[in-house]
């Protein structure tokens, strides 16, 4: 059975338009939460006071590119890259490639699906998207970046639209 998460916009009081949680759909536990500030994320374990496992960087070899610099034990070996001027997402993990394709589907290096997202363009719907990760042995170990790069995606998706 596939895992359905939920990404949730959280506006705060502050107006934090891109900022948002994401949930196990079917068990409405937060899992993860994404603060945008000043162009960077910082992705924390559970909800916005859990501890953060992700960060954001320019990177350092690549130009108008970004890493996210994963702080979280047990996936440190996943490096995650977003490249600016194609709008390419992709991690490897593990020796295996993963990209996101058209910012809807994560593929591993042999073109399967591992993951689906459609996100929701509404900026007044709360609901900011879904993401359905196909199940597999070693879903538990790509979850973390499966859920980092998702959120990677959709926010620089939502700053394209974005009036600013």
């Amino acid at each position: 059975m596939p895992l359905t998460l939920d990404f949730i916009r959280d506006p705060g009081c502050s107006g934090d338009a891109f900022n948002r949680f994401c949930k196990n759909a079917q068990t409405n536990e937060v899992l993860y939460y994404c603060e945008a500030n000043d162009s960077k994320l910082e992705i924390h374990r559970g909800d916005k006071y859990g501890p953060l496992i992700a960060d954001t960087r320019s990177c350092p070899s690549s130009p108008g590119a970004t890493d996210i610099r994963v702080l979280a034990a047990g996936n440190r070996n996943a490096h995650c890259h977003h490249d600016e001027d194609t709008r390419r997402t992709h991690f490897v993990k593990n020796g295996r490639k993963f990209s996101w394709k058209n910012r809807t589907q994560l593929v591993d290096d042999t073109g399967a699906v591992v993951a689906q997202m459609q996100s929701n363009s509404d900026p007044e719907d709360r609901r900011a998207g879904r993401l359905v990760i196909n199940t597999e042995q070693d879903s538990k170990s790509l979850l973390d970046p499966i859920v980092m790069t998702a959120l990677m995606v959709q926010e620089r998706s939502e700053e394209d639209r974005s009036w600013f």
